[in-house]
């Protein structure tokens, strides 16, 4: 767990994670903070000249910014991008990134054909939930504890004790019918299927999942698709826009008395 780490504190740690890694494990990295600009020409496939995410503002003394026509040119150096990446995916790899610019690792190459999942948070954030959103992002509060990300994004500050227990039984619900979904499915990705055997990476998915259909079905955030998360390789649309999830998270939304704030979509989904 690193903090407001730089470029080389990252590098070092993950270089004694993936040098440490068992020959059946996978290196599962979680990054969150705010984009960081890209090129305002860019010429590469995305590895770096689209931006990434940057993990600490402070300038190394190496890092200094000259003067003249290189000063608009240098970036901050303690960011993450893409291309940064690329050496890692040796091996097995599932990345959660949490920032406004998490939609640029989507185009990451699957170089060496290991298992690689990368989950990706929206790149935008409604107007009206700014001030919501300036308490922490939401896509951390999905996958830490998806009854209160559900609460928060409704604008519930509590709930009685006996009705939030009835609903983290429909939550639960939810994720049992969500897990059958994924199980069965003939759609999902191979990379997605080795992954989901781990007891811990499989609630991390199911916690996605319940995170994008919250908010592709909430009102204040169903016009956009940049208000909605994303996953690399994308989750079958026969998961994320199901009916029988819908209803769930419906009778979740009704109980909570916020049912107006959701709008049905899985039956505008041919073959869901």
């Amino acid at each position: 767990l690193l903090y407001k780490p730089t470029f080389c504190q990252i590098y070092v740690f993950l270089s004694a994670a993936y040098k440490d890694l068992p020959r059946n494990g996978a290196l599962l990295l979680y990054i969150s903070g705010d984009g960081a600009p890209g090129s305002d020409r860019p010429q590469d496939d995305g590895a770096y000249d689209s931006g990434g995410i940057s993990t600490n503002v402070k300038r190394d003394n190496s890092d200094q910014k000259p003067a003249g026509k290189r000063a608009a040119n240098v970036k901050n150096t303690n960011s993450i991008h893409p291309g940064d990446l690329y050496p890692f995916l040796r091996k097995p790899m599932f990345f959660v990134l949490d920032s406004g610019n998490s939609g640029v690792f989507k185009t990451i190459p699957n170089l060496f054909g290991q298992p690689f999942v990368c989950l990706m948070s929206p790149t935008k954030i409604p107007a009206p939930l700014k001030d919501v959103a300036a308490h922490g992002n939401v896509f951390t509060y999905f996958l830490h504890s998806p009854l209160m990300a559900f609460l928060h994004i409704c604008h519930k500050d509590s709930v009685p004790m006996s009705q939030w227990s009835h609903c983290e039984s429909i939550i639960a619900n939810f994720m049992s019918e969500a897990n059958k979904l994924i199980c069965r499915s003939k759609e999902l990705h191979l990379d997605l299927q080795i992954f989901y055997g781990d007891q811990f990476l499989r609630q991390i998915i199911l916690r996605f999942v319940f995170f994008y259909c919250s908010l592709r079905r909430h009102e204040l955030y169903n016009k956009d698709e940049t208000y909605w998360p994303s996953s690399h390789p994308d989750l079958p649309e026969s998961i994320l826009m199901s009916p029988n999830l819908e209803r769930i998270l419906f009778q979740l939304a009704t109980d909570l008395d916020v049912r107006s704030s959701f709008s049905e979509i899985s039956s505008d989904v041919g073959g869901t």
